[in-house]
């Protein structure tokens, strides 16, 4: 399914730039996550799970296919490794949006490195 930014981020203003830190500052559209908690059969977390967290399921550490929930952060790193800018076009962006979980995470882990 290909993806404008603007499907993904709740956008307060006429502003069509954006850095990736700025990205992190915006909302998640709730339409948007629901489609990919339907796509990916994964739940969304406002943020990740805190290190030293007694339930280490959801960690980076586990590996991609047993791990049940994302975050912001994780679309961030999606859109990083897909799009790979320093600034991002709101309304001009686009990039296809992986269905299986396995293609997400890698791309998660893709970003995060570059970041």
């Amino acid at each position: 399914m290909k993806l404008k930014l603007q499907d993904i981020f709740i956008v307060p203003s006429k502003q069509r730039r954006y850095t990736k830190q700025e990205l992190f500052g915006l909302k998640i559209s709730s339409h948007f996550i629901d489609d990919m908690e339907a796509w990916l059969g994964l739940s969304y977390w406002e943020s990740h799970p805190r290190e030293g967290n007694v339930c280490f399921a959801n960690t980076r550490d586990v590996r991609a296919e047993f791990r049940t929930v994302f975050s912001k952060a994780d679309i961030i790193y999606l859109i990083s490794a897909v799009l790979q800018k320093n600034h991002f076009d709101v309304e001009s962006d686009a990039f296809l949006f992986p269905t299986q979980a396995t293609s997400f995470w890698l791309l998660v882990e893709k970003g995060r490195q570059l970041i």
